[in-house]
């Protein structure tokens, strides 16, 4: 009775990917998923030490801050394969990464353009590949397309594109992601001049596994942290600029659903 009650609020595990973006497991491609998984668990071992003080100017809300969006709101594509936050497990995290540039050598436009041209040009291939279903890298990113990022664990993070800008895309999670929600990349020009890139999120744990390694145990949330925070470096080299100063994080933990 009380394992039911405890699988009626979320899944245990992460639900299965949609049928079309699953590959048959054959030897070669077991063969880079352990490659990958144990380059990047080494390397997150190797460098988690150094990178752990980068992105040091972390901003944490033991409740939301920034207005919530409307995250049940509809997409392009099939809504079935949409993994809302309402299907997820635990607190609704808000999530922000941003970079600010000086002498950026390219518009906010040219950098959201040649981010969809190839994100993996900033992805760190170790933390975050992304890939279409054929495994091959993901390029050309237009709204509707569905790439998975494959991750150094068992599971993947399987999105879709469901809206660009000039100097915006988002995509949301699908069914198989380890979270349940949104994220968008965005680049603009601020007050003082200077290119800022931004990573923000919203999302909940896909299950409970997922929940107690992101947020009981903050395994997840890290590695989270390492990665975004590692690709707002690459766009400063992207963009042939200097960092004003290093990567800023803001956390925000909220309920789910919100409270309006």
């Amino acid at each position: 009775m009380l394992l039911s009650a405890f699988v009626d609020q979320g899944p245990i595990l992460p639900p299965r990917r949609p049928a079309h973006l699953r590959r048959f497991p054959t030897p070669a491609r077991v063969t880079r998923f352990l490659r990958r998984w144990m380059r990047g668990t080494a390397e997150v071992t190797l460098r988690y030490p150094v990178d752990a003080v980068l992105p040091t100017n972390r901003h944490q809300y033991p409740g939301p801050v920034s207005p919530t969006p409307d995250l049940l709101r509809p997409h392009p594509g099939d809504a079935t394969t949409i993994q809302r936050p309402s299907a997820g497990v635990g607190p609704l995290f808000h999530r922000v990464y941003w970079i600010d540039i000086a002498d950026a050598e390219m518009s906010p436009e040219a950098l959201v353009d040649l981010l969809l041209a190839d994100v993996n040009l900033a992805a760190p291939d170790a933390l975050g590949r992304f890939e279409d279903v054929d495994g091959t890298g993901s390029k050309n990113l237009e709204v509707g397309d569905e790439v998975v990022v494959r991750l150094p664990g068992p599971w993947d993070a399987p999105v879709r594109v469901v809206d660009r800008t000039p100097t915006s895309f988002r995509l949301v999670t699908l069914r198989g992601h380890i979270e349940a929600g949104e994220i968008a990349f965005r680049a603009r020009r601020t007050d003082a001049g200077h290119l800022r890139f931004e990573v923000e999120s919203w999302a909940r744990s896909s299950s409970h596994l997922l929940h107690v390694l992101y947020d009981v145990l903050n395994l997840a949330r890290e590695m989270q942290l390492l990665m975004w925070a590692r690709m707002c470096r690459a766009v400063v080299d992207l963009t042939g600029g200097t960092a004003v100063e290093d990567v800023q994080v803001v956390t925000e933990r909220g309920e789910w659903p919100p409270v309006r």
